[in-house]
């Protein structure tokens, strides 16, 4: 319905008395349609504008990379860049690609990764403009030729899924996501992965992390 039409309209409904009456009776009846449409779409404007919000970053540097005793580990820096709490915030990888032959392992499922900052395998709530730590993959000194994925809650190989990838070059993709909070994928890639001080990566958002 137009603005123009309103005021016809209401225009219309009055003819017979006074026209600057009746123009008054069809702006207020055009304010209070406009009143209307605002009052019942603000919750939704309110909760668009004050969503948190995911951004991902990497760098070649601490303390994205760093080395312990146990080994080499690689983490992705997620910000919650929004104006509200992100609630029940989970990582996960869905897939892990060779890069060399960009064939996708076949004994590999999507698992739940776990956040550095956590002191238990849950998802976490991220506060506004705070972040966190997500662990992707870490080499190990016991286990020279082969990373190490580190998912939540799990000590030991779950039904079959290979955490323990040769140490190759890959494409991990990762995705992240929220009870309200809109997903975000990423594709990591990991280069020069035989030595740890060499190893380099780079990320890439997606649309998806669909075939």
């Amino acid at each position: 319905m137009s603005i123009i039409y309103v005021i016809a309209q209401a225009a219309q409904q009055t003819s017979g008395e006074d026209p600057l009456a009746s123009w008054i009776i069809a702006i207020g009846t055009l304010l209070a349609v406009i009143v209307a449409v605002v009052l019942s779409v603000a919750p939704q404007i309110s909760t668009y504008l004050t969503r948190p919000i995911f951004k991902v970053d990497f760098k070649n540097e601490e303390p994205y990379c760093r080395t312990t005793i146990e080994g080499y580990w690689i983490r992705l820096r997620v910000v919650n860049s929004g104006k509200s709490v992100a609630k029940n915030c989970e990582g996960k990888m869905v897939r892990i690609i060779d890069a060399s032959t960009n064939q996708e392992r076949k004994d590999f499922d999507p698992i739940v990764l776990r956040w550095v900052g956590s002191t238990i395998d849950k998802p976490i709530d991220i506060n506004r403009n705070e972040d966190e730590y997500l662990d992707i993959i870490q080499t190990n000194v016991l286990i020279e030729k082969q990373f190490l994925i580190r998912a939540a809650g799990i000590e030991k190989n779950p039904m079959g899924i290979n955490l323990h990838p040769p140490r190759r070059d890959y494409f991990l993709h990762v995705e992240l996501y929220g009870a309200n909070v809109e997903p975000k994928f990423v594709e990591v890639e990991l280069r020069d992965a035989k030595e740890d001080d060499k190893i380099r990566v780079t990320i890439r958002e997606m649309s998806s992390v669909k075939k």
